[in-house]
């Protein structure tokens, strides 16, 4: 089932990062799928290949997210949301979700989906026979001095 809803804490500047580039190469791979649909290929490209994170607004700007919220709010809004869903009828609660996904169907998501796993899996059989592992040995590492980051796209 995918995510119908998205929203993110304002304070949370580095908190949505896809450094799989980094970690091993078919991060690239799975993560477009998702990503080139919804927001514009160059920034979605950009995010992958540099392993740089996103602010909230920016998020919110691409799609990303429906909702900014503070950190002291995001648990109430997001209840009180959930609270005014469930008050709408069911069925054309489901029926509007199933269109919207037999939508995405016709559009390619799901042979997309499938190529970008197997894809994947290609990519991290490959780090096995490399690294005895299914990701690069530094990857971690990588991805966690690129979150400690103070300011994003900062290259050195």
């Amino acid at each position: 089932e995918t995510i119908d809803y998205k929203k993110q804490s304002e304070d949370k500047i580095k908190q949505f990062m896809y450094p799989h580039v980094i970690e091993t190469m078919s991060g690239y791979l799975m993560k477009v799928k998702n990503y080139s649909r919804s927001e514009a290929k160059l920034k979605a490209k950009e995010m992958l290949f540099t392993g740089e994170a996103l602010t909230a607004e920016e998020c919110k700007t691409l799609g990303m997210v429906n909702h900014v919220v503070s950190r002291e709010e995001l648990k109430d809004f997001t209840m009180k949301m959930a609270k005014h869903i469930a008050r709408q009828p069911m069925l054309g609660l489901k029926l509007a979700k199933q269109s919207v996904n037999q939508m995405q169907d016709a559009q390619g998501l799901w042979p997309s989906l499938q190529a970008a796993m197997s894809l994947q899996h290609m990519g991290h059989a490959h780090e096995r026979l490399i690294h005895q592992s299914a990701v690069e040995p530094e990857g971690g590492a990588k991805i966690k001095n690129q979150a400690k980051k103070k300011e994003s796209n900062k290259f050195e």
